[in-house]
């Protein structure tokens, strides 16, 4: 009670700050059941091994060989979902509006109708 002040107010906080945490807050600055690791061994564990070879064996080894529906399967499944994977898809060209009726019988509709052939003035 010696370390704390004299004022009256945050005597309570101040009380709790000098013992300490109580429960699983308080820290355990204990050795016990440490073992000391060395450097390379960290390295090892964390950089992983590389299998290249063993699979370059293994697939020289099989004589199978995958068929062409299967290979581009496989390619179609793997393309990503972004926008710079997706193939280019041609943009379809609108169509020219056709006529039901040809250019002759256009000319022999203008004959019956107005007694004459008609010519467009522009």
């Amino acid at each position: 009670m010696e370390l704390v002040s004299t004022n009256r107010q945050g005597v309570t906080k101040q009380k709790k700050r000098l013992q300490g945490r109580l429960g699983p807050g308080k820290s355990r600055a204990t050795v016990k059941d440490k073992r000391i690791k060395s450097a390379v061994e960290e390295f090892r564990k964390k950089e992983g091994k590389s299998h290249m070879s063993a699979n370059l064996k293994y697939f020289i080894n099989t004589g199978c060989k995958a068929t062409d529906s299967d290979t581009l399967k496989i390619q179609s499944h793997n393309t990503g979902r972004q926008s710079r994977n997706r193939p280019v898809r041609t943009a379809k060209k609108p169509k020219e509006p056709q006529s039901l009726f040809t250019e002759e019988e256009f000319q022999q509709f203008q004959k019956e109708y107005f007694g004459r052939t008609v010519e467009e003035k522009k």
